[in-house]
Parts: structure tokens; sequence; C-alpha cells
């Protein structure tokens, strides 16, 4: 509860925050860009820009026919194509400077080296998974290796980091639980390698992906998943 942190003021005597700023809480953006509609994103001013990766090519799987068949696959995404097109369109219009990254392209090795980058704005367009905490019977500290790989690797670890993240370019073939030659550059981007990048000059991150927003909640810490990492 932010009106709850305690902060020192002019005489060095322990304040509520509430006590010191006024605190306005928003559900979502829109509600920021209702109430002020000056707002406006100034383009030009700085050198960074939109990013925008989306519909990544997964690749296939031996033996998979599809998410919605199959949990070992997943499936194409063509209308991200669209979204990444259509928030392409407000950033030309604007002369708002962006990239746009997709296919093969829309890989973990790109995302990762984004890192210390001076990237503004990075909207990601793609699958997103989060799996809940693990019965003691399904934990991987209890199961064979060679059981482990693929999906049920990221089901059934105890770490919420693990078990949550986004999938890129070449994600089937790991998903699917066949070999892999690069474990570092698998497409599966989990919230804990997240959690490493430098981001620091990046003022909003969206992910228009499924179950982003989901993570298991530790006491004292709040929300473990994407949104944290």
């Amino acid at each position: 509860a932010f009106p709850a942190l305690i902060v020192m003021d002019a005489q060095q005597r322990p304040r509520f925050l509430d006590e010191v700023l006024r605190i306005q809480q928003y559900s979502c953006l829109q509600e920021m860009l209702l109430r002020s509609p000056l707002y406006r994103f100034s383009g030009g001013v700085t050198s960074t820009r939109f990013l925008l990766i989306g519909n990544p090519d997964f690749g296939s799987a031996p033996g998979s026919a599809g998410r919605g068949a199959s949990p070992r696959q997943w499936d194409p995404l063509p209308g991200t194509e669209a979204e990444l097109l259509r928030i392409a369109s407000v950033c030309t219009e604007h002369s708002i400077p962006l990239d746009r990254i997709e296919g093969t392209h829309a890989n973990e090795e790109f995302v990762k080296g984004l890192s210390g980058t001076a990237t503004r704005v990075l909207h990601i367009a793609t699958h997103g998974f989060f799996f809940p905490v693990p019965r003691d019977d399904d934990r991987a500290a209890d199961r064979p290796g060679e059981l482990l790989r693929g999906r049920e690797y990221f089901r059934s670890d105890d770490h919420p980091l693990l078990r949550s993240g986004l999938i890129l370019a070449g994600a089937n073939r790991t998903w699917s639980g066949e070999p892999v030659t690069d474990e570092k550059q698998d497409g599966i981007l989990t919230a804990l390698e997240i959690s490493h990048l430098g981001l620091d000059g990046t003022e909003l991150v969206v992910l228009s992906a499924c179950e982003t927003a989901l993570g298991d909640i530790r006491t004292g810490d709040g929300v473990f998943g994407l949104q944290r990492a």
C-alpha cells in the first residue's frame, strides 16, 4: 500500500507518504489519458524509439498439430502483424521513430540484446504462459531428468519466474521437448531471464499476450510473474 510507506519530511520526521504527497492510483493507462486530455507523446526530442516485436516464427515441432490440439505446439499469431502495423501507422503519423521486428528476427537473442539500450517504449505481441505452483508429485526435484524436457520442465519448476515467460521465434522445438542446440537461446524467454535485463531507460513495456498478468503471491513481496520481472 503506497500511502502507508514511511518517508522523512523536511524536519527529518517520519511521515506516511500520503501525508506528504497526493497519491492518485490508476488501474490502466487509459484512465490517465482520459483525465489528462493535453497529454501527448513528443516524438523527436530524443533518439530513443518505439520498438514493436510480434508475429514470431515459432517453427514446427515433430508430431505436433497446433496448440489447440496439443500442448506441445504454439500456433502462429498473424493478428499480431496487423496489430504492429496499426501501431506503426500511429507512430509514423506523429513522426515517432520506430523499429518493427517480426518472424525469425523476433527471437530471444534479439530481446536479450536490448539490455542497456535506449528503447523508450517496448511493445511485445506474442504468446505468454504461466503455470501455477506444481503439485508435490509434479515437482522437478521428484521427477527423472528425461521427463523434464520442454513444457514439463517449465510447468514443474518451483521458481515462479521459471514457470512464467514469453514465447519467441523457434520456441516450438524446445516446448515440444526436442533437443536444442543452444539452451540459452531456446525461444522461451522466462520471467527470470527478463528480470536480468537492463531496461532502465525504458518508460513503458506493453505485453500483448495471454497470461502475462498472472503470478504467484508471496507474502511481503507481492506477485511473482512477468509483471514483476
